[in-house]
């Protein structure tokens, strides 16, 4: 069999239905194999960054968890690297494939820069941002080379791979035994910690205020099942970072909020007076500890859960620090809980809903009567998703609205992000990725006007598919965390984050792609929104902000968690 046929039955043989990338002249062998066949489609991305974030969108939603992309040599794998980098920071298992120039032509070890047209390195340059990166001299070896790259991906911690295939290597006839597919090989916990999960039970029936933080990794591990059982049995409230958002539904009586400097300040203010955190799947880093992590949670004895040893006791000091599997952390935890007695923290879910009440971070964050708050809008677009919905935040004041405000009343939703690496115009070449994961699914975008610009390439995949998706921009006609900055360090030189920076005209933009358009400017309509929702054609929504809208509520300097900017008094 032709070794590009090969690839793409192991591809397909492990579930995956679908492949992101840009055409090019070293991978016309991999892409023609997939046109000769119906089980695997392959979406033209507009940069390869598109098809980077698409990738990895798909793998985070898509039921065999695994995502792919394709690009040429040179500039085409370069314009991965962003993509293959953001799957690092966030753990997501994605296949990167770069064509190569003919082995015969490679370079090899001369010093010279180059031996041929568009030939890179890319292995150098991704050794650091990927879990496993190879070139394959030898077609006899691809095979093993790719079955090996999949089970890494999959295994412990997850994260990407890049397999780079030499043209020729590509074109030649290998010999492929259908053997099926290698499981992955996940981490489990250690046998020999079982006294410390008797303790972990011992600390929770002697807590009074315990709280749970949930991170990506509850999600990752396919565990939000048992979390949700953890979470009903024991009656403990919970916290969310940034990527753990998703991890328990919002309607959950014990979900309080998100934690972090720009966390709502109830939920910060339920960490830093609980007297026992227990942290699932989180790094626990500057994101959520702010500056003064000495300060974070710092009357309570912490417990950690991790599936990476490297992360544990890493950033604070941690009282019992286990590494695994959460799903079978979570697993062994509650059957321990539901041989125990019933807990009852109610005095001190009391106090949480009195902070939630006295402490509603949309009315806080009004910036002026005169402009539509964001927070408003973000809660409206909360109240109308459906059920499974799937939310795709881009970076920048539209990521923390999202992660301040956006609540869905009918069930589980997922919400994704550019986390550890923070990537502008991740959310655009995402909601294509989380379409074509879940194409049953109302997918919503969400993102600034910088951000949008990044990958507005991508509205033409969008378009000329006339895939469903709700597109919405916060256009506050600047980069609005910039202009913060500037306005607050730097005496209002605001160069590049609002002097010299600019937007196009978004209707003129969504009729070019094919998409609708909708303006909100004054009242936010969610009989509107709900319209958007329904509908069966893509549409680009632009809500229009005044130009000084801002972020609150913020972390200051070296303040602990529970002392954010405007200040409070939390009694």
């Amino acid at each position: 069999m032709k070794a590009s046929d090969v690839v793409i039955n192991i591809l397909a043989k492990h579930g995956v239905k679908t492949v992101f990338g840009y055409q090019g002249g070293s991978i016309t062998h991999l892409i023609d194999s997939i046109a000769c066949r119906n089980d695997i489609e392959y979406i033209q991305s507009y940069n390869e960054q598109g098809a980077s974030f698409a990738a990895d969108a798909y793998a985070r939603v898509a039921k065999e968890g695994l995502g792919v992309a394709i690009a040429s040599n040179g500039p085409g794998a370069t314009n991965l690297v962003t993509g293959i980098a953001n799957a690092y920071c966030d753990s997501v298992p994605v296949v990167f494939i770069t064509g190569q120039v003919h082995t015969f032509a490679m370079k090899g070890l001369k010093k010279t820069r180059q031996e041929s047209f568009q030939e890179v390195d890319i292995i150098s340059i991704v050794s650091s941002i990927t879990k496993y990166a190879i070139t394959v001299m030898n077609e006899n070896d691809l095979v093993e080379e790719l079955n090996k790259a999949i089970r890494i991906a999959k295994s412990g911690r997850k994260g990407p791979v890049l397999i780079d295939i030499p043209v020729d290597i590509q074109g030649k006839d290998i010999q492929w035994n259908d053997s099926g597919v290698n499981d992955a090989i996940f981490e489990y916990y250690d046998r020999d910690l079982d006294d410390s999960f008797s303790q972990i039970i011992d600390l929770i029936e002697q807590s009074n205020s315990p709280i749970i933080l949930a991170g990506g990794g509850v999600n990752q591990a396919g565990a939000s099942g048992f979390f949700s059982e953890f979470v009903s049995r024991t009656g403990i409230p919970v916290v969310a970072s940034l990527q753990g958002l998703d991890a328990i539904d919002h309607t959950d009586p014990n979900f309080v909020g998100f934690i972090g400097p720009f966390g709502n300040r109830f939920a910060n203010l339920a960490l830093q007076n609980s007297d026992l955190l227990l942290v699932f799947g989180s790094r626990i880093d500057g994101r959520q500890t702010g500056k003064n992590r000495d300060s974070f949670a710092n009357n309570a004895k912490i417990v950690h859960f991790d599936i990476d040893e490297a992360e544990l006791s890493h950033f604070v000091n941690e009282d019992i620090s286990i590494q695994g599997d959460i799903g079978a952390i979570l697993e062994k935890l509650n059957k321990l809980v539901d041989s125990c007695c019933e807990y009852d923290f109610s005095v001190w879910r009391e106090q949480i809903d009195n902070w939630k009440c006295r402490f509603d971070d949309v009315v806080e964050n009004a910036n002026d009567s005169k402009s539509i708050n964001p927070n408003e809008v973000v809660r409206a677009i909360g109240n109308v998703l459906p059920d499974k919905a799937i939310v795709c935040a881009d970076v920048g004041q539209n990521q923390m609205w999202v992660a301040q405000s956006l609540r869905s009343k009918r069930g589980s939703i997922r919400i994704l992000n550019s986390g550890g690496l923070g990537s502008m115009g991740y959310s655009l070449p995402a909601c294509i990725g989380s379409y074509f994961a879940s194409p049953t699914s109302r997918v919503i975008g969400i993102m600034g006007d910088g951000g949008f610009q990044m990958n507005l390439q991508e509205l033409e995949v969008i378009g000329s598919l006339r895939l469903p998706v709700v597109l919405f921009i916060m256009n506050n006609e600047s980069l609005g965390l910039i202009r913060d900055m500037h306005l607050r360090y730097y005496e209002g030189r605001c160069l590049g984050s609002e002097d010299g920076f600019s937007q196009p005209k978004f209707r003129e933009l969504a009729s070019a792609f094919g998409l609708n358009y909708a303006c909100i400017d004054k009242l936010i309509n969610e009989s509107e929104l709900t319209e958007f929702m329904n509908a069966d054609a893509p549409i680009l929504v632009e809500v229009k902000l005044g130009v000084g809208t801002t972020l609150f509520p913020e972390l200051m300097g070296f303040d602990s968690l529970d002392r954010q900017s405007p200040y409070m008094d939390s009694r």
